[in-house]
């Protein structure tokens, strides 16, 4: 009998969002075997692993692929409230790679650019975005399509139900895998949240590929000020803001031209200095009422 490999069973049943006396319930299998099973103390045998993979919808080869392993992912989201959900949301994220990872398997991709080299060091996130954009050969102005330069660069953007409205996007890049992986919650889908998302798992993809931990604050106010700067340049943006106060009808404007939330204008137009933090309390307080 193949190797049952009780990670994956793992990967499967917090893909659901089951606790292990759930899948106990709807196996027939006593919830401490499952757990011998999921650390690798125990195999199962082939009419358990049928009824495990009857229980989770999926077929018992999934369970003996030695190539499936399960990846660190980085994500951006509001505060996931628990460390079952969390391992919900990667458990789905990683579900998702295994599964397009064999579907592009036989896929071969000619890349017109490249990303940097992990070793590469930014004087800053808005420097990393500038050098970005010069390497990728973004010209001015807005960025339409952010997944088309992703792609282009040898990247594989997946719209994936992460189970929760509160992830929004992830970045992964696995140990040996040559693709680096972006995923975006279909539950989101206004073009802004879209867009901005991708240009933040970008920034983690630039900054954090050689060291700093992913899920810290620090990382996250990083990949946020790249996503910034990449989607608007302060030259270019500077030289659309109106002279003196800035009002909802001026960002409205801004917004169809740049394809960004007010939001997010009035806290770049905060960053590179063009309004002061009173301003920008201003504004937020302003679009909040309406």
């Amino acid at each position: 009998m193949p190797e049952f490999y009780g990670s994956l069973l793992k990967l499967a049943r917090e893909a659901e969002g089951w606790p292990q006396a759930k899948l106990s319930e709807r196996s027939g299998i006593a919830q401490g075997s499952i757990s011998k099973y999921e650390k690798g103390l125990q195999q199962p045998s082939a009419s358990q692993v049928a009824a495990l993979g009857n229980a989770l919808g999926f077929s018992p080869g999934f369970f003996e692929d030695a190539e499936a392993r399960p990846a660190a992912v980085m994500y951006r989201s509001r505060s996931l409230r628990s460390a079952r959900l969390e391992a919900h949301v990667r458990a789905r994220l990683n579900l998702s790679r295994l599964v397009v990872q064999r579907l592009i398997a036989d896929v071969e991709v000619d890349t017109v650019a490249r990303f940097p080299d992990p070793d590469t060091s930014f004087p800053s996130p808005e420097a990393a975005a500038d050098q970005l954009r010069a390497a990728w050969w973004i010209g001015p102005g807005p960025i339409d399509a952010i997944c088309d330069y992703i792609e282009a660069a040898g990247g594989v953007v997946v719209r994936t139900d992460l189970g929760t409205d509160l992830a929004v996007a992830a970045y992964m890049h696995p140990l040996s895998d040559p693709v680096r992986w972006f995923f975006v919650n279909t539950r989101v889908s206004t073009g802004d949240r879209v867009r901005f998302s991708l240009a933040h798992e970008l920034g983690h993809a630039t900054l954090h590929e050689g060291g700093l931990a992913p899920d810290t604050r620090e990382a996250e106010n990083e990949s946020n000020l790249f996503a910034g700067a990449l989607l608007l340049p302060k030259r270019d943006l500077q030289g659309g803001l109106p002279r003196g106060r800035l009002r909802l009808e001026h960002l409205l404007e801004l917004k169809r031209h740049w394809g960004a939330s007010m939001q997010t204008i009035a806290m770049r137009a905060h960053q590179i200095g063009a309004i002061s933090r009173t301003e920008l309390s201003r504004i937020f307080r302003e679009i909040s009422a309406r």
